[in-house]
Formats: structure tokens, sequence, C-alpha cells
């Protein structure tokens, strides 16, 4: 008995040697998909401009929020202050000196590129960069307003008397 067809019979390999692996064409438009496909899951999950400014506005918001809290339960001054590119916590010192808080949630912080603040106001007066602005122990703070920009995006920060800070987009207004 002789095999004359089946996998390794000389037949076999002449009726299957065009129909075995796939063309290049085929190849090619899968790594095509491939490519789109994973084009698109990047493209969705990294965040774009207005999306990291909003976080960022966010985050700077809960910050002055919780430095305006601790102010009152501890009773001691705390302090906040920009040098547009990043932002850095105080804590007045019983001698009176003001000294920058490096650990805890308040360390300093860098933002990220090309995002800047800009246009602090305490009240109706406009504040300089590196002054501060304090958080006073009886709780009783004069609101702020701030725009944090990165490119053609803003986001506004501003403040109540009840030391809620607010964010949203530089046109937000409460």
């Amino acid at each position: 008995m002789t095999r004359t067809s089946g996998p390794g019979s000389p037949d076999w390999l002449a009726q299957t040697r065009g129909q075995i692996g796939f063309t290049l064409i085929e190849i090619l438009v899968v790594l095509l998909l491939m490519g789109i496909v994973s084009a698109l899951v990047v493209a969705d999950v990294a965040p774009d401009n207005r999306g990291k400014l909003r976080i960022e506005s966010e985050r700077l918001a809960l910050l002055l929020e919780q430095a305006a809290e601790e102010a009152h339960t501890s009773q001691r001054e705390l302090g906040w202050s920009t040098d547009g590119a990043g932002y850095a916590f105080w804590q007045r010192q019983e001698d009176g000196e003001w000294a920058r808080m490096d650990e805890g949630i308040y360390h300093p912080r860098n933002l990220p590129d090309e995002m800047r603040i800009e246009d602090i106001a305490v009240g109706q007066n406009r504040i300089a960069p590196g002054a501060r602005l304090v958080f006073e122990p009886s709780g009783i703070n004069r609101p702020f307003e701030m725009i944090l920009a990165e490119r053609q995006e803003t986001a506004r920060l501003s403040s109540d008397s009840m030391n809620r800070v607010t964010s949203g987009p530089a046109d937000f207004t409460q």
C-alpha cells in the first residue's frame, strides 16, 4: 500500500505549493489595520492639551482649598506662590519668617511644558509673580482668581468667601 495523497506525498506538495502561507498583500493589509487601530487607541488614551489643563487646574484648586482649610484647623498662616511655571506652598514660622513646605501634598510642583499660571488677583488687586497668596488662620480669606494657560487653552480658578475653589474654562464665571 503506497500513499499517493496526504501531507508529505509528492502529489500533495504539488497541489498545495501555491496555497501555503499568506501573500505579501495580505500581510501588508493586516499590518496597516494594526497600525490604524494602535493610533486610535493611543489618541484616545493620551490626554490632549485641554485635558492636561483641566487636570492641572483641578489639582491646583483642590490643593488651594485644602491649604485654606489646613490654615484654619492648624491656626497657622499658610501661603502659596508661583513663578508662572510652577508653584510652592509656604508656612509662617513662630519667628514670623516664611518656610517653604517641601514634603507631603504641599511639595513644590512644576507645571507641564508650555503651561503657565497668569493673571493672579486677590480681590480686585493683581499680585506680582512671586508674591504670596496668604490663607489666614481665621478662615476668612479674600477671594482670588487666576488663569492657567497652555498654548491657546485657558482655565480660570476662582475662590469664594467660603474658601471653595472652582476651576473651569477662562470664560467661566461664578
